[in-house]
């Protein structure tokens, strides 16, 4: 699902991807595991992406791709979490901001 190095224009593969499941979610989301697990998580990946070639762009592009355990339980938890969002998002998919964070569904 992550983009592989150089797969996207301007963007270069950094570090990763790592790949979290059930026994090591928790330390990667600093302890806000049990939410995702309530929704039925199987998997987390995680990749680091740097910016190439674009001009006064210096910030790192960090993306998590979970895996859950149907689109029914995927969408329930980026329901939760866009209640959170700048402002909170009401139907307005595929995605909201939150702070420096964009959440898609």
């Amino acid at each position: 699902m992550l983009p592989r190095d150089a797969e996207v224009k301007g963007w270069k593969l950094k570090e990763g991807p790592a790949y979290y499941d059930s026994s090591t979610l928790y330390e990667v989301i600093n302890g806000a595991s049990a939410g995702y697990m309530a929704y039925g998580f199987k998997q987390m990946a995680k990749a680091d992406y740097a910016a190439t070639d674009i001009a006064d762009f210096t910030e790192d592009i960090v993306v998590e791709a979970y895996r859950m355990r149907s689109p029914l339980a995927a969408f329930g938890k980026y329901s939760e979490e866009r209640s959170s969002c700048d402002p909170p998002a009401k139907n307005q998919p595929p995605g909201c901001s939150r702070g420096s964070d964009r959440l898609l569904h």
